[in-house]
């Protein structure tokens, strides 16, 4: 009997200790899982590979970029919103997503409420490209003929409630014209889609098409945004062309899902200000045709809320309400 009580206080010591070196644990003490809800090549896995492969070297463990594709970025939200809340799966969360999460239906969760923005990765402005050698050698080449040919010309869009799809609605609307929108899993599959004649015009972030353009395989109409991209500079904004329409500008950003400890938040925010205002993330974005722009967790917080508010606006405006793709 006195053994058998010697064994169970032994067995409560090791349970107890267990559970306190456990609730000490340091974070992160083990590989972290970045979601990206895009397909490979677009802009948000370009932004998020090169974040995570930095973010690796300040945490000291792996950062493992995950494709979940499809339903403009809610498919990989949804599993990141369902994961352990405990800091070891995050996503890479763009515009399109919360596009995505606000317009289509059977959304399991609220991108206000349900996730928390940490800092932005990255920010590209959209592009609209064709092929090297389209007949529109212009944007007005594309609207003349889109306005003699309704619904002829097919657009390639990153995905139905895509930020691209908001602004080719947006341009249509703005411009008096009708075209095929083709929606995809991302914006990385549209180059190939294009360069193989299977649409004839794109629209999506410009740092997807920036190294084909700079290759002359394929060239860019015009581009959202204030001002020309500075390696861009012969491409001019949809603003210049006279549209004073509200264009998006696409932003990919680290977030987590609610719930995760406010000390491995911290943790998360003190790396990732270290890895965004490096200098060779800096200019290992800049030359994907991006650029870095860094916000603390309630700068973006703050962002995100107004974001999501004008987004809706525009949602009921163009008349892409949940259900409609």
């Amino acid at each position: 009997m006195k053994t058998f009580v010697m064994i169970i206080g032994v067995c409560l010591v090791l349970i107890v200790g267990s559970t306190l070196l456990h609730a000490q644990e340091k974070y992160p003490s083990r590989g972290i899982e970045l979601v990206i809800g895009w397909a490979p090549g677009g802009p948000a896995d370009i932004a998020g590979r090169i974040f995570a492969n930095e973010l690796t070297k300040v945490l000291k463990v792996p950062v493992t970029p995950v494709n979940k594709a499809g339903a403009s970025g809610t498919i990989g939200a949804t599993y990141t919103f369902k994961a352990k809340k405990d800091g070891y799966t995050l996503m890479a969360g763009s515009l399109g997503w919360l596009l995505g999460s606000i317009t289509l239906e059977d959304i399991a969760y609220d991108p206000l409420h349900d996730f928390v923005p940490i800092t932005k990765i990255a920010i590209s402005p959209h592009g609209l490209f064709v092929k090297s050698d389209s007949p529109f050698k212009t944007l007005e080449d594309f609207i003349e003929k889109a306005k003699k040919n309704p619904r002829m010309i097919s657009c390639g869009t990153a995905g139905a409630s895509s930020d691209g799809h908001f602004n080719i609605e947006t341009l249509q609307k703005a411009a008096g014209i009708e075209i095929k929108h083709v929606p995809f899993k991302g914006g990385g599959e549209l180059p190939p889609a294009l360069l193989g004649g299977h649409i004839d015009i794109g629209i999506s972030v410009a740092s997807s098409v920036f190294a084909f353009a700079k290759a002359g395989t394929m060239r860019i109409l015009a581009v959202t945004g204030e001002s020309r991209m500075k390696d861009l500079p012969d491409v001019p904004t949809l603003k210049e062309k006279g549209f004073k329409q509200t264009f998006f500008v696409n932003w990919v950003g680290l977030f987590t899902p609610s719930g995760v400890p406010p000390a491995v938040i911290s943790t998360l925010s003190e790396a990732s200000e270290k890895v965004v205002k490096s200098k060779e993330y800096i200019e290992r974005i800049e030359k994907t045709g991006s650029l870095v722009d860094f916000m603390t967790p309630m700068e973006y917080q703050k962002m995100f809320e107004e974001e999501k508010k004008a987004t809706e606006a525009i949602a009921l405006e163009l008349g892409l309400k949940k259900g409609k793709k």
